[in-house]
């Protein structure tokens, strides 16, 4: 297990095989949404990015 300082909060993480496997953040802020992480990029320029991501409400039909 790994942990990443985000602002608002941080982020805990599993990484197996090279892939997040587990991801919990805490937020600090009282914000609609939750942080999203992702791998960018390929060999030695491969990173783990963490951005917002809003709530979103869909309308079902």
């Amino acid at each position: 297990m790994a942990k990443i300082e985000v602002k608002g909060g941080y982020a805990i993480y599993d990484i197996e095989y090279g892939e997040v496997v587990l991801e919990l953040i805490e937020v600090t802020e009282k914000r609609k949404g939750h942080w999203h992480g992702y791998w960018q990029g390929t060999g030695q320029a491969k990173e783990f990015k963490i951005r917002w991501q809003p709530a979103i409400f869909v309308r079902g039909a």
